[in-house]
């Protein structure tokens, strides 16, 4: 059961990692100017793909305790 916790305000939303989020996070993720100091996958589509599906696995998980 995935958990739905989404936080809200005027001009944000704060959700976890969703399937289809692949292309705006490998968009951001593909500019080393903005991960310069913390690790997203940026070199490739598919490791962008297979970091969304270990986040939504993770996420789904009954032991999840880390909320990043």
């Amino acid at each position: 059961m995935m958990k739905k916790i989404e936080l809200k305000t005027e001009r944000l939303t704060l959700r976890s990692i969703q399937p289809g989020d692949e292309n705006q996070i490998h968009e951001y993720a593909g500019d080393k100017e903005i991960t310069m100091m913390f690790w997203l996958p940026n070199d490739t589509f598919e490791e962008t793909v297979n970091f969304v599906k270990d986040n939504v696995k993770e996420w789904e998980s009954e032991n999840q305790s880390d909320f990043e």
